[in-house]
């Protein structure tokens, strides 16, 4: 029977503690902005920017920044910069 020592189980158990935390908070982010919920889809129109399209898009109870973040997530974006006629999914805020 292996023993490991006190030290390595910390480890484990502050390691397995912060990813659980992260991934509880992840998730409450998504419910946030409705991203685990139903989206919509907006179709990119010449100068629109993606904090335009999410301050448009959230309502009091979200934050403009979350929801860029949630659409830029979404939508694979790796970059805020739009294409005219790109399609985006918008998660729908459920405030």
């Amino acid at each position: 029977m292996e023993h490991r020592p006190t030290g390595t189980k910390r480890v484990l158990i502050i390691i397995s503690t912060t990813v659980l935390a992260v991934v509880l908070f992840l998730a409450s982010a998504g419910e946030a902005t409705g991203e685990a919920g139903a989206t919509t889809t907006y179709r990119v129109h010449p100068g629109d920017t993606l904090w335009e399209i999410a301050a448009v898009h959230a309502d009091d109870s979200v934050d403009v920044r979350e929801m860029v973040e949630a659409i830029r997530r979404i939508n694979d974006l790796d970059s805020p910069v739009l294409q005219v006629g790109q399609r985006l999914e918008i998660p729908i805020a459920e405030g």
